[in-house]
């Protein structure tokens, strides 16, 4: 979130200059530019969800700058999302007012008709934007409303038509033909909404916020587009400098022939290191600037690479990137005849032989082409006739998958795109579209570079308005394209392809056809006829992408030259890189690797010859240099695709993290910013779908270096439950936390044993009877299968003024407690509290209030933070009276791949346990209190007799994120060690079936989030696991006991439940209710590689890892259960 101070600087500045405005009568140049900072800054408030306080700096800049249609809709998307709709829709009209071609205002007017049900005003206004497949889906959803299905039909089979990925319109369509009896035309849409649904797709929730990415481009914040273009062709040349390197000491190897060269900080020191690859050996160098140039030290001793040899073939390629997501970089070595992976070892910071089996091939990169965290593998081969590109998906389990096949990536399936254009000579992945998924751009030995679409099912197709229809053939680029590289140059928010050719450097923009533009003028042609390699840029720091072309000509030799980048991406300056870079001694430049040296950090390029010394490229920096890393959590651990905006006022810089390809290595992005402008706006948009603001705070402390952790997401949980309370179903709290399968406590080999059952507590307030029924769900939404064994609700009767509990709690280390019931009475809030930090935590833990007591610092791995206590007197103890303490919170979890990244670092769980003050010491008296097992639930602990007479002081200790909002003692309770005064309501009915993904949302912008049941969307955000899950239906009969006989839930489901309310309603009594859960869940976070599929099945009794085959699986009638219901396949089950 921007800093406060900034914010308020801003709007005081804003006030004071809107009242000389509106006396003036005109504005400024410099209430523009304070106009442009309050709009940047109201976007990262958005990106937070912050939604009051972005529409005070909408409205403060629209005031400021009134004829800027985009501050209108921003104010007005800000608006809408806290359910203003009067204020927004006339914000909305302002705009189109300003503005008429302002589509986003036109989407936003329909979007918010649709809403409020004026549909005939919706289509109105979404007839301004129809080439637009969700402005299509929803003025169809209009036309279904008002009965006029012909119309509907018609826009939703043309939304399918602009987007094949578009899930909305395939749900809203398949069910518009079941409505007209089409059912036979209905079945294949609805079979194909399902495959996108857990595979990837578009969507667009009309319950949902506008003014955010996750809608689709209309529904973004729309940024001026004059943002992107800054010119400065009024100022003079960029000034380059080229330094030598020399090596110390003598090369442990002969370098041979270089074919490739990356930089990255392998070591995690700060400083980069570069790796180089010569045919038959790699090696590691660390670069530092001194006096007269550069010296170059060998280092590869400390990493190693033990075992290449040639029996693989020639090395042709590197790519870097963190395959294993454990925070660091492995390294892909790509060979003509067998590819090489290898990775680091922890224990000695060496690299290890991971895969020695992989396809030898020309290039390679690692990117995350299906966007499940984890990087794949892509390779380019093939021969003259028959160019290949290969697909290996990374599994998670330290295994690949062939995918090439089943993504369409196959030589023979794109034989016409691909014929006679030689080998592949390059790939890059980016989002060429901007549709949030990963696009490759592949280019060939000869003839014209190809955009591969992502689908967003898994395969790849040729991108309709791609290369070509920009008439670029040989007329543009030459006979041959050597390179190519993708970045926004042209400064407009969208990605460029840059491509150098026999007859120069162009730079085209594939998601707008036609646009073409010659960076490097048709000038002579024999000094362009050996271009090579590029890099893109920001060389001199001022904001935007230059071009450092390397080539090689009989007349010249080695060249290196810099196309200096205007402002505009018109308007270009050649600058020649003077002596020694302009002669490298022999060979062509194999490597162009940006690199931060110096303290503070400098940004220098290296260009690396094939028999030739590295040589050093630097500019005079116009700006000041800002080193972003990001480190990804749901996304990539590298980050790898996520898109970063950086505003200065009316300066904007879109940069993308690119593949991990030559000069993109995947480890940093390279920002210039204007020294005498603040910065008002640092946005990064992950893969994940997550979008993020950076604290101003951090960048002013940041120095150069700017470390941006992607902050967290709801993955997995466990299965939601929600009842009915007379007005809406009501999100209760997870369940089954404790019934999680395949999580490693203690690697590599120690495993969490599942606790399958549990009892979840619902007020009478919170489950209402309807027509004699109570109506439950429970509902699957997150990154996980739940398999569901039994269901029961059980009603309990209590006095009024007594509250009922169980002994649940998820332990750590003690078995499960034994079920009871407390009966609490007289409960009353502690005396005080205290952190360790010296908080005096007592107000936070009077009431539920969402008012937490925070663990303290979170350690870089999920669910885990320092050790920290938290200090409680709970006031004088009556003798002879019960000890009982009730404390109620939440637990943000950890999974597997945490826990391993944890105890890499050497840090293990430390339980929650209780000691009690004795004197000057400290005493532990229960050493495995146990923790909420998720979101909000409560703790009860006995502790009666445990606490020596006249102390009142204990503590809590533990590591784990456990957050408290309530803490009470009583002295009146009584447990009940049975199931005694339960009554069990009949089950009335079951169904198992589709919901979506209800909206998580939060009062206060903080954790947990609650879910909106009655505001699902359609698209799944999460990967699924490959096997056969429950038939949709009734679902009963395996509900009724604890058999091992499932209903397998995935993400997107539920289960629909009716018990007969219970009639016994005596005089002076009050009723809550327990529902009882039985049943497991599958992770797909999680490190195992028997987490990879649905099967194998758990089964009651078992210890994890599997001890042997469940006891009924043989069972006849267990093999006629499973074919009966078990029959929905997904995930590319076998």
């Amino acid at each position: 979130m921007t800093c406060l101070r900034i914010v308020r600087s801003l709007v005081v500045y804003a006030f004071l200059a809107t009242i000389v405005a509106s006396c003036a009568g005109t504005i400024t140049p410099e209430e523009k530019e304070h106009a442009a900072r309050l709009f940047s800054a109201g976007c990262g408030l958005m990106a937070e969800s912050h939604f009051a306080g972005a529409q005070v700096l909408f409205d403060s800049a629209r005031a400021l700058d009134p004829t800027e249609s985009c501050y209108w809709v921003a104010a007005g998307q800000a608006r809408m999302n806290q359910a203003n709709y009067d204020t927004a829709n006339a914000l909305f009209e302002k705009a189109v007012e300003i503005d008429s071609t302002r589509r986003e205002a036109w989407f936003a007017i329909g979007f918010l008709a649709l809403r409020q049900a004026r549909n005939e005003d919706a289509i109105r206004a979404l007839e301004r934007c129809l080439d637009d497949a969700a402005a299509l889906y929803l003025a169809g959803t209009a036309y279904a409303r008002m009965d006029r299905y012909a119309d509907a039909e018609r826009l939703y089979a043309r939304s399918v038509e602009v987007d094949p990925q578009f899930i909305s319109a395939y749900y809203a369509y398949g069910q518009l033909l079941q409505r007209l009896g089409k059912d036979r035309d209905a079945r294949p849409l609805l079979e194909r909404f399902s495959y996108l649904r857990d595979n990837g797709g578009t969507s667009i929730d009309l319950g949902g916020d506008i003014g955010t990415h996750k809608q689709g481009r209309m529904a973004d914040i729309p940024v001026p587009e004059r943002f992107f273009f800054t010119p400065d062709v009024g100022a003079s040349p960029m000034k380059i400098t080229a330094s030598s390197v020399r090596f110390a000491g003598r090369l442990s190897v002969s370098p041979g022939k270089w074919v490739a060269a990356r930089a990255c900080d392998l070591d995690g020191d700060g400083a980069d290191e570069l790796l180089a690859a010569s045919e038959d050996a790699v090696r590691v160098w660390r670069i530092a600037a001194e006096d007269s140039g550069f010296v170059c030290s060998d280092i590869t001793p400390q990493f190693s690479f033990p075992g290449i040899s040639g029996t693989g073939g020639r090395i042709r390629d590197l790519a870097l990137g963190d395959v294993g997501r454990d925070g660091f970089k492995d390294v892909l070595i790509v060979r003509e005849k067998r590819s090489t992976l290898w990775v680091r070892d922890p224990s000695s910071n060496r690299f290890v032989l991971l895969r020695d089996d992989l396809p030898g091939a020309m290039t390679g990169i690692l990117t995350d082409l299906d966007h499940d965290s984890y990087l794949d593998i892509v390779l380019g081969t093939g021969t003259a006739s028959s160019p290949q590109i290969i697909f290996l998906r990374n599994t998670g389990a330290s295994t690949f998958s062939d995918n090439t096949d089943s993504s369409g990536l196959r030589a023979e399936t794109l034989e016409s795109h691909f014929r006679g254009r030689g080998p592949v000579a390059s790939i890059r992945a980016a989002d060429l579209d901007r549709d949030w998924d990963t696009d490759l751009l592949v280019t060939f030995a000869a003839g014209e570079p190809v955009v591969l679409k992502n689908q967003h099912d898994g395969r790849f197709g040729r991108v309709a308005d791609s290369l070509d229809a920009v008439s670029l053939p040989r007329s543009t680029v030459g006979e041959h394209v050597f390179w190519s590289e993708v970045g926004d140059v042209v400064g407009d928010g969208w990605l460029d392809v840059v491509i150098a050719g026999t007859k120069g450097v162009i730079s085209i923009t594939p998601a707008r056809a036609g646009q073409a533009i010659q960076i490097s003028p048709n000038v002579a042609p024999s000094l362009y006829s050996g271009l090579g390699m590029m890099e893109l840029q920001d060389i001199d720091l001022d904001g935007d992408l230059d071009v450092l072309a390397s080539g090689f000509s009989e007349e010249t030799g080695v060249f290196l030259k810099v196309f200096e980048n205007r402002g505009d991406g018109k308007n270009w300056t050649p600058v020649d890189v003077p002596t020694p870079a302009t002669r490298v001694p022999e060979g062509r430049v194999v490597g162009l690797e940006p690199f931060c040296f110096g303290k503070p950090e400098q940004l220098a390029v290296l260009a690396l010859s094939g028999t030739g010394v590295p040589v050093v490229v630097r500019a005079a920096p116009r700006g000041k240099l800002i080193r972003m890393v990001l480190d990804g959590g749901r996304s990539s651990r590298d980050g790898l695709g996520a898109v970063v905006d950086v505003a200065q006022g009316s300066h904007w810089q879109r940069r993308v993290l690119s593949d991990g390809g030559a000069g993109q290595s995947g480890c940093m992005l390279a920002i210039g910013l204007r020294e005498d402008t603040p910065v008002d706006l640092v946005r990064v948009t992950w893969t994940s779908g997550i979008r993020q603001s950076v604290p101003d705070t951090a960048l002013s402390d940041a120095d150069c270096r700017l470390v941006v952790v992607e902050k967290p997401g709801e993955t997995s949980s466990c299965p939601f439950v929600y009842t009915w309370n007379g007005r809406e179903f009501e999100f209760i709290a997870d369940a089954l936390g404790g019934g999680v399968i395949g999580v490693v406590t203690v690697p590599p080999s120690t495993y969490h044993q599942p606790d399958p059952d549990e009892y979840i507590r619902i007020r009478g307030d919170q489950l209402k009877p309807q027509n004699g029924k109570l109506r439950l769900r429970v509902a699957e939404v997150l990154n996980e299968a739940s398999i569901i064994d039994q269901l029961a609700l059980y009603a309990v009767r209590h006095f009024p003024g007594e509250e009922v509990y169980t002994t649940e709690r998820m332990n750590m280390v003690e078995p499960p407690p034994t079920f009871g019931i407390w009966r609490i009475r007289n409960a009353h809030p502690i005396r005080s509290a205290r952190t360790d930090m010296g908080g005096d935590a007592t107000a936070l833990l009077e009431s539920l209030d969402r008012r937490y007591v925070h663990p303290g610092k979170q350690l870089p791995y999920a669910g885990f933070g320092v050790p920290h206590t938290l200090e409680l007197d709970l006031g004088d103890q009556p003798l002879g009276k019960p000890i009982v303490l009730l404390m109620d919170g939440w637990t943000s979890f950890w999974n597997s791949t945490s826990i391993a990244e944890a105890a890499r670092d050497g840090v293990g769980f430390i339980p929650m346990r209780i000691d009690v003050r004795e004197g000057d010491n400290w005493r532990t008296i229960v050493p495995d209190m146990g923790i909420p097992a998720g979101k909000p639930k409560t703790i009860v602990t006995d502790l009666t007799g445990k606490v020596p007479r006249g102390s009142s002081r204990i503590r809590l200790v533990t590591n784990m994120l456990v957050f408290w909002d309530r803490a009470r003692v009583s002295n009146d309770a009584t447990l009940v060690p049975t199931n005694e005064g339960m009554e069990r309501l009949p089950l009335v009915s079951s169904e198992l079936q589709y919901l979506g993904y209800p909206k998580a949302v939060s009062p206060d912008g903080i954790e947990p989030y609650t879910y909106v049941y009655a505001d699902c969307g359609q698209k799944s955000p999460w990967g699924t696991l490959p096997g056969y899950f429950t038939r949709y239906g009734d679902v009963g009969q395996l509900l009724s006991a604890a058999d091992d006989r499932y209903v397998v839930m995935n993400h997107g489901d539920e289960i629909a439940l009716e018990f007969r309310a219970g009639n016994d309603r005596r005089a002076g009594s009050e009723t809550d209710y327990f529902l009882f859960l039985f049943g497991y869940m599958k992770e797909m976070v999680a490190r195992d590689s028997l987490l990879s599929q649905l099967e194998p099945l758990p089964f009651r009794g078992m210890s994890y890892p599997y001890s042997g085959a469940s006891p009924v699986a043989q069972d006849e009638d267990y093999r006629a259960y499973r074919a009966a219901y078990q029959t929905r396949r997904l995930g590319h089950a076998n």
